[in-house]
């Protein structure tokens, strides 16, 4: 392991992350986790809208389904 404080001074460049978002994808997101929370809402489950578009989104991030803008992969510092 590495606990090296290299690149966490306060004189660093901010850098504002920019990915493309993929809008077909975004709705499509937001529609199918819509979907879910009405269908669990009409079935009368408690916190229908908050649990149903949850677990469409833990569903497709489990499966590593990438509909709008999700990073791939995060950068490791291997020089130490």
């Amino acid at each position: 392991m590495c606990f090296t404080a290299i690149g966490l001074h306060g004189a660093d460049a901010y850098r504002p992350a920019q990915f493309a978002v993929d809008a077909i994808g975004l709705l499509a997101l937001l529609g199918t986790a819509a979907l879910v929370g009405g269908v669990l809402a009409k079935l009368g489950m408690p916190n229908a809208w908050m649990l149903g578009p949850l677990g469409v989104t833990v569903a497709l991030t489990f499966g590593e389904v990438n509909l709008s803008a999700v990073r791939r992969g995060f950068p490791t510092r291997r020089n130490c």
